[in-house]
């Protein structure tokens, strides 16, 4: 039997876990089970992956046992992009809430929003097995199916899942805990997809030889923040405003989007998505329509589960597209095109590559961009989020 250590101290998250692999051949244990004093994570990233990410690296860092984190994200129909919950849902206003806080909360944004609003939650998981091997899925399938968030909680509570008390079914119109099921269990599609990460990491090892093959559906990526070849990039991205990021990130997506359809000029998705990337940069589109572009992508990468250099590729277009979103985005894309060249070319062409994007990149600091269209979240001045990971990282 495989055991994972599944990186939460939260009780009910635990239950929640084993019980979606309760059919498989693994024994999942949390954080506190271990007996280790484990740091906390920084959980500054901006989307359910970068935080999952996050915090398996921390937990890795400490146990060296195979172990896997989780993040969600909530997003609600009606609110504008920048008062989407996502992966803060439990700060607010730079404060952190507690799951009667919460539920307040939530409540009066459904009140605002006529009292009810269509929700969902998108998940991200991140499975580390060994040095150097990482596995990362963020899909469709394991995101919940929508429901109501109301502005009348429900008088049952359950720790750890404060807002089952505010969800509704839509279909029912009933609330979950007055149905079988809560809000926390009733996707089967969710615990499927879950299930299926597991079976596949399982297939290829289980973490007890070494890896034999390509996991289907998952970005398996050969370089991360902490990859040495990588820290001129960052330090690059960390002196750049938003703007400047987005610029060469649009660029460099471009590029990454020709050499993917050298083999595969038939796929669109990579190209819609740095489209729709564009307009999203200059305001003529929202969030979720870029998102949905973006996500497609990402779906077209992990169809090409056979061939990792061009799965690599259109994950790489994904990600530094994203970067229009936030700054955390702008490694992403080096992340992803130097896996691709690692399977390829080697050392050398990865070196070659990180020195052409820092080039880029000064490049775009020094340009003439005046008449550069901006979407308003684009033209506020804010702190590099980059830096600022970066720096919570140094001072623990």
């Amino acid at each position: 039997m495989n055991t994972f250590i599944y990186g939460t101290g939260n009780p009910a998250k635990l239950v929640h876990m084993k019980q979606m692999l309760a059919p498989l051949d693994v024994k999942i244990i949390g954080l506190q089970e271990t007996g280790i004093a484990i740091p906390e994570a920084d959980e500054s990233g901006s989307t359910p992956l970068e935080n999952a990410r996050i915090k398996a690296l921390t937990y890795y860092s400490v146990l060296k046992h195979p172990v896997f984190a989780c993040d969600s994200g909530l997003y609600i129909d009606g609110l504008p992009d920048d008062e989407q919950p996502g992966v803060h849902v439990r700060r607010v206003n730079g404060k952190w809430l507690s799951d009667s806080e919460m539920v307040a909360h939530y409540a009066a944004v459904a009140k605002r929003l006529g009292g009810r609003a269509v929700a969902r939650y998108r998940n991200a998981i991140c499975l580390i097995m060994r040095d150097g091997e990482i596995y990362e899925y963020f899909a469709e399938n394991i995101a919940s199916n929508s429901f109501y968030i109301v502005d009348t909680p429900h008088e049952k509570r359950v720790e750890g899942f404060p807002l089952d008390c505010l969800s509704v079914d839509i279909q029912t119109g009933e609330y979950y805990y007055n149905t079988a099921e809560s809000r926390s269990g009733d996707d089967s599609g969710q615990t499927n997809g879950f299930r299926a990460f597991f079976e596949r990491v399982l297939e290829n090892g289980g973490g007890n030889k070494p890896q034999t093959k390509e996991v289907p559906a998952m970005r398996k990526v050969l370089f991360d923040r902490r990859s040495p070849c990588l820290q001129p990039v960052l330090d690059a991205i960390c002196r750049h405003n938003h703007r400047t990021l987005v610029l060469w990130a649009l660029e460099y997506a471009q590029e990454l989007t020709c050499r993917f359809e050298e083999r595969y000029a038939q796929e669109t998705r990579p190209r819609a998505a740095l489209e729709a990337a564009r307009a999203w940069s200059r305001g003529a589109i929202k969030m979720p329509q870029a998102q949905q572009a973006i996500l497609a992508a990402h779906r077209a990468a992990a169809e090409l589960e056979d061939d990792r250099v061009y799965c690599a590729l259109a994950h790489a277009v994904g990600q530094a597209v994203s970067t229009v979103h936030v700054e955390t985005h702008a490694i992403g894309g080096p992340m992803y095109a130097l896996t691709a060249l690692a399977l390829t070319g080697g050392q050398e062409a990865v070196q070659a590559e990180c020195t052409h994007i820092c080039e880029r990149l000064a490049f775009w600091e020094n340009a003439d961009t005046g008449g550069q269209p901006w979407a308003a979240f684009l033209l506020r001045e804010k702190p590099n989020k980059e830096q600022l990971l970066r720096d919570r990282e140094r001072e623990q």
